[in-house]
């Protein structure tokens, strides 16, 4: 399926901008995070923390659940989405299909 703007699924190798663009959007509440642990892993830059943890494929907090939109190459907004629930109950790092959030930023960017 091709989307206005071109939407496709997230590679590990988005995985900094996907950090800098959930950074962004969580108004520093990530960087939090990723600045404990980066201090514990020896003063590490926080958005490398927080890219390690996208590059990942398990979690919620994985490349696969995310769909990035490009424009002219460049990678200019993100869908990150999972299922939420008990932990029991909960697949954790299959989220939604990629079709179901290719739906949703359809609806979004209208």
């Amino acid at each position: 399926m091709t989307l206005d703007p071109p939407f496709r699924a997230a590679s590990a190798a988005d995985a900094r901008v996907i950090a800098e663009l959930v950074d962004m959007a969580s108004e520093g509440v990530a960087a939090i995070e990723w600045q404990a642990d980066a201090r514990q892993q020896g003063g590490v830059d926080m958005l490398d923390v927080g890219a390690r943890l996208y590059a990942g494929d398990q979690g919620n907090y994985c490349y696969r659940n995310c769909v990035v939109a490009e424009q002219d190459g460049a990678v200019m907004g993100m869908l990150l989405s999972f299922a939420e629930g008990p932990a029991e109950e909960v697949s954790y790092g299959s989220g939604l299909s990629r079709d179901r959030i290719a739906e949703a930023a359809t609806v979004v960017a209208r």
